[in-house]
């Protein structure tokens, strides 16, 4: 349920930018999030760290404070680049 929630959620927030070059790109690359983000699931803290990180986004965007929303997206989207990262690590194959 988290997983849906949180394509719905990264789905809402996008169409809601009124970006279409955001709305575009992250649609050419909407496999690889699909992947990334059942990595996530599998992953408690991982998994509760962005839920507390999309609560507060809802909260900003409920106040109407558009500035507060707009930083703690960036941070999500950062912290979210970082695990990213870490997972292509781990995952790299090893050499011969």
């Amino acid at each position: 349920r988290c997983l849906a929630f949180d394509l719905v959620l990264h789905s809402w927030w996008t169409n809601r930018s009124d970006n279409p070059w955001l709305v575009a790109d992250l649609k050419r690359h909407y496999q690889f999030l699909r992947i990334f983000q059942r990595w996530v699931g599998h992953d408690p803290q991982a998994l509760g760290n962005a839920y507390h990180e999309h609560v507060k986004i809802l909260r900003a965007i409920r106040s109407g404070d558009r500035n507060r929303a707009r930083r703690l997206l960036r941070q999500h989207i950062r912290e979210s680049a970082r695990l990213v990262k870490q997972a292509l690590r781990l995952r790299k194959p090893s050499s011969p």
